[in-house]
């Protein structure tokens, strides 16, 4: 731009921004894809060789939670950690314990339940007591069985709440 810009001026150098803005975006996109497929052939052969637990490269976690509006919605996260993680069954607790390693900061109880009951509402999860999982994990049968137990429980709390 010239030591004394016009409207014009100052409209291309913005255009300029947006435009390189745009192709950083798409840059950190096809990064963060890459990372996630990484993540993944990292957790399966870190498992393979017996470790298997697998952070997230903290460098990568600071740059994403900088951006602003770029950050992954809470129930997209969740429902990463219950698709990635070795085991079919976490307890909350264990759900915000990897959000937390995932963001880089403390995420909260608060955050997390109301998520959890959302996605449960949803029916991208299922709950057994404190355990949650991810709906597509729990085969048909384990799932048809969770539910008889969980209308089993309502009715037997339905006659005591009456009373």
């Amino acid at each position: 731009m010239s030591t004394n810009p016009n409207l014009s001026d100052v409209k291309a150098r913005r255009a300029e921004i947006a435009n390189e803005t745009s192709l950083v975006l798409a840059r950190l996109e096809a990064l963060k894809q890459e990372d996630q497929e990484l993540e993944v052939a990292e957790r399966v052969l870190s498992r393979l060789a017996g470790h298997p637990e697998v952070l997230p490269h903290p460098s990568l976690t600071k740059a994403l939670s900088r951006i602003p509006g770029k950050s992954p919605r809470t129930a997209d996260m969740i429902l990463s950690t219950l698709r990635t993680s070795p085991k079919v069954w976490s307890t909350a607790n264990e759900v915000r314990d990897d959000l937390s390693r995932k963001k880089g900061a403390e995420v909260p109880m608060s955050t997390v339940s109301p998520t959890l009951t959302k996605l449960k509402t949803l029916g991208l999860v299922v709950r057994d007591g404190l355990n949650v999982a991810l709906t597509e994990r729990v085969d048909g049968e384990a799932r048809l069985q969770l539910e008889l137990q969980n209308e089993a429980a309502e009715a037997q709390e339905a006659p005591a709440s009456a009373e």
